[in-house]
Parts: C-alpha cells; sequence; structure tokens
C-alpha cells in the first residue's frame, strides 16, 4: 500500500469513529410534555426528533421497566400537537409504534410552508399514547437512531 493511501484510509477509519462516537453519545429524541387523561392510566406523550436522521421505536416500557397494556404512535398531519384531545381530528393517526418512523422535526418555515399546502401528507407532529394498569410515572423508549440502539427515559409528573 503506498503512503498517500495509507494516510487516506487512516483519515477515512478517524472520520467514521469521530461519528459513530458522535451518534452514540447524542440523545435525539425529546419529550417537552404530556398528557393525562380524567384517570391515570393512560397518557400521550409529545415526542420530537432533534436529530438529523429517522428514529424508529422498537420498544415502550412504564414504571420498573413493565409492559404497558397498549402503547400507539401518534401521527399528527396538522398543527395540532399530539397530546390528548387529538383522537377526534381527522388528520391524526394511531398506529403501531414501529409502523412508521419519526421524522427529524421540521424548522418553523417548513412548517408553515407545508401547512400553507393543506396536503395533510407530511407529518408534523408525533406523540405516544400509553395505556397501562395503574399510574403511569416514568416511561423508557428503546428506538434506533442511525443504526444504533439507544433508549430515552422521561419522568411524568402527575400531580
Amino acid at each position: 500500500m503506498t503512503k498517500p493511501s495509507l494516510i487516506l484510509l487512516s483519515v477515512a477509519l478517524i472520520l467514521v469513529i469521530v461519528a459513530y462516537v458522535y451518534i452514540a453519545n447524542s440523545a435525539p429524541l425529546k419529550s417537552y410534555g404530556h398528557s393525562n387523561y380524567y384517570y391515570e392510566d393512560k397518557v400521550i406523550i409529545e415526542l420530537n426528533n432533534k436529530g438529523h436522521s429517522n428514529i424508529k421505536i422498537m420498544d415502550v416500557l412504564v414504571n420498573d421497566n413493565k409492559k404497558p397494556v397498549e402503547t400507539e404512535l401518534v401521527v399528527s398531519y396538522t398543527g395540532r400537537l399530539a397530546l390528548a384531545g387529538i383522537e377526534s381530528d381527522p388528520y391524526a393517526k394511531f398506529m403501531k409504534i414501529n409502523e412508521q418512523p419519526i421524522n427529524p422535526e421540521l424548522s418553523g418555515e417548513q412548517a408553515y410552508e407545508i401547512l400553507q399546502t393543506n396536503e395533510y401528507k407530511t407529518p408534523l407532529h408525533y406523540g405516544l399514547q400509553i395505556v397501562n394498569n395503574g399510574e403511569i410515572r416514568s416511561v423508557t423508549i428503546k428506538y434506533k437512531y442511525y443504526g444504533i440502539t439507544k433508549k430515552a427515559r422521561f419522568e411524568l409528573r402527575t400531580d
């Protein structure tokens, strides 16, 4: 192997390692709110992808790593947040958690342009509806981001 090709290979390998470490240490899945229903065993958590690639949810656990009774991904195709009351919105869909990825969050300008077209084909907001036997104090979401399995834990305030 020639010296220039060895240097090029070394630089490429270093770039791959740096990219992997960056992705492995990132936490792109965020939640800035949730809605409790009038009983505490059902919530909808609003989800945001602050990353640069799609997020695919793999599993959801509640409280001390227990399986909830039911979990659905909520996708809103309007400006309405995926929170309680969205069930009546004809442009919101409830689906299996792994049926559709969570796309990176759009800029305000991009969302405005999409809302102006009234096509209702591009997801604007995401959420996670969870039903459990009893109070939901925390939610742990296992997901894939750039092919790397990651976890996000959200504490829910119930008072």
